[in-house]
């Protein structure tokens, strides 16, 4: 046996699978203004890009796996342009890149409830569109709040197991098997359990709607399909929906003190019903944040970053006496709602500059000295 020797080339795995050239190359301009700058992910069926400008990340994929995403209802067709690219013609997917876009298996929460609930929603409104299909080869996109299955011939690996390795501290990885777990698959019920056990701290508070739900405002002529609860607070529910929509829904003692304040504007609500009675409601884009500034996620950028400077003035001048940290940031609209009183957390500009520091951030920390003027806007 001394002498057995085992060449280890013969055994060596081609991650490219197969694929040795880019569909799209640096430089290439895409219809919508992109640029491409280098390709940061592959598989035989999709490539990821970054954009030399940093705004946007370029999926490409198969115009086959386009088509069955879209007949499957994971993507709506809208959801993609046709490019020419090197090999003919690929379907392009574009995404934010405030927003998460690769697979689900390099994911990590890193003790950001947000970021695991927007996860654990996505793979729970991927799961009811195909029992069966794997998704441990699947590309987590934010932007539409679902799991793509890439449909490869990765071994099984269960829903819940996926969840558990977002939730790791490290890259280790659970590959259990809807065999060897139970209960495999996700709810409400089993996510609430993980997090706890792993020291979230989660109210008593219980989303209104579960995945799946069709949803109809009352004023608004189409429904939402719900993707899954991903922000709570006593007096409001964040959903994301599987379009690119979010759901907020306030309590309506709460929605009249905000418009009262002038944050809110009362022809701009909706009505939704609710299990005791209507709540109201605002229907936003996921391509602004909409998040708790105590449990950020989305990613910052220069211009997103002025925009949240521009929202603290403006809810402080309109709200003395309220916590601007423990509050909902609603990019879109341009405020913060809060009914928190506020505490020793510091002023408002101390909390802006430790934003800065610490993001997230869309690609990486910029330079704050072009922004150092803003916190004398919350001084």
């Amino acid at each position: 046996m001394a002498d057995f020797i085992v060449n280890e080339a013969n055994f060596v795995i081609d991650m490219d699978d197969g694929i040795k050239d880019d569909w799209l190359v640096p430089g290439q301009h895409l219809p919508n203004g992109s640029c491409i700058e280098v390709q940061i992910d592959r598989a035989d069926n999709f490539q990821l890009y970054e954009v030399t400008d940093g705004a946007v990340q370029i999926l490409a994929v198969s115009q086959a796996l386009k088509e069955r995403w879209c007949t499957e209802g994971y993507l709506p067709p809208s959801a993609f342009m046709t490019v020419e690219g090197t090999l003919g013609p690929v379907e392009v997917l574009v995404s934010p890149a405030n927003l998460v876009l690769g697979r689900i298996t390099e994911l990590r929460a890193y003790g950001s409830l947000r970021y695991a609930l927007n996860v654990a929603a996505a793979l729970e409104n991927a799961r009811r569109l195909n029992p069966q299909v794997t998704l441990r080869d699947g590309i987590y996109c934010e932007l539409y709040a679902t799991v793509l299955p890439t449909f490869s011939k990765t071994r099984e690996v269960c829903d819940r197991a996926l969840f558990l390795n977002v939730l790791s501290p490290d890259r280790s990885e659970d590959l259990s098997t809807r065999a060897d777990m139970s209960p495999s698959e996700l709810n409400p019920y089993v996510v609430k359990a993980d997090l706890q056990a792993r020291g979230f701290a989660l109210g008593k508070l219980e989303p209104f709607f579960m995945s799946g739900e069709v949803v109809q405002a009352q004023g608004f002529d189409s429904s939402l399909t719900i993707a899954g609860c991903v922000c709570m607070g006593e007096h409001y529910q964040v959903y994301a929906c599987s379009g690119e929509d979010y759901l907020l829904l306030l309590e309506p003692e709460f929605a009249a003190s905000l418009c009262k304040r002038g944050l809110l504007a009362v022809h701009e609500l909706l009505n939704v019903r609710v299990d005791f009675g209507v709540w109201r409601a605002l229907i936003l884009s996921k391509r602004y944040a909409l998040e708790r500034l105590d449990d950020r996620h989305f990613g910052l950028t220069d211009s997103t970053a002025v925009a949240l400077a521009l929202a603290m003035a403006r809810t402080r001048a309109a709200m003395a006496e309220v916590s601007l940290y423990h509050g909902l940031y609603c990019a879109q609209l341009g405020v913060i709602l809060s009914d928190v009183p506020q505490s020793d957390e510091g002023d408002d500009a101390a909390l802006y500059l430790q934003i800065l520091a610490q993001g997230p951030f869309a690609h990486a920390p910029f330079d704050t000295l072009q922004l150092n003027l803003l916190p004398r806007l919350l001084a």
